[in-house]
């Protein structure tokens, strides 16, 4: 004599297992396109940060040599565009004296399309 759950479990052995049903595959499908998503936008998250990241990098190394440049001509104020490679790149130089005696600060903005840099360098004036 065979109880219920001996009978069951012996009529769920007896069947064909060969395949996957449907639904084991739609599922699957799920879990792969769920992962497959989020490797994607964790890839395209990365290239905006690191593309940022350079962008603001490049700003500020022209930045600190275009304002150093300028320091040696005694340039108080000027606008102007970077040379190439750098002509996606534009700058705004303002020189003033601070509430400090014979301290004056230069404030280089690099722009680009998107991002912006301030480089401030004091110096003391003689």
């Amino acid at each position: 004599m065979c109880t219920y759950a001996r009978c069951y479990l012996t009529k769920a052995l007896d069947r064909d297992t060969d395949g996957f049903t449907l639904l084991e595959v739609l599922i699957a499908l799920c879990i792969v396109s769920g992962l497959l998503l989020t490797a994607i936008s964790s890839v395209n998250y990365n290239l905006s940060v690191s593309e940022r990241h350079e962008t603001v990098t490049t700003a500020a190394m022209l930045a600190r040599e275009k304002i150093t440049k300028l320091r040696q001509l005694n340039v108080v104020e000027e606008k102007g565009q970077f040379e190439p490679p750098y002509e996606s790149y534009s700058y705004r130089l303002v020189s003033r004296m601070t509430g400090l005696t014979g301290v004056t600060v230069m404030e280089l903005t690099v722009y680009n399309k998107k991002e912006s840099v301030t480089v401030r360098y004091l110096f003391k004036t003689s």
